[in-house]
């Protein structure tokens, strides 16, 4: 059940975004909490990610470096 929650956050757009700490995927509360919990945050980091990260892609310049800058 959780798979499905994940994958519906991955591929809706307004659920994740990319961050200098790594990928933020945004789950309502009753995809993985209480009902009523609020939305909870869960931050991928890109060395959890990195070998799934294809070379030369913007992503990769942030896993290299871990921020924006």
């Amino acid at each position: 059940m959780l798979r499905r929650h994940v994958e519906k956050v991955v591929s809706d757009e307004k659920k994740w975004m990319i961050t200098p700490e790594g990928l933020d995927f945004i789950f309502d509360s009753a995809e993985i909490g209480p009902p009523g919990a609020g939305a909870a945050n869960v931050i991928v980091p890109y060395a959890a990610i990195r070998q799934v990260i294809r070379s030369g892609e913007q992503l990769d310049a942030l896993a290299a470096h871990g921020s924006y800058n």
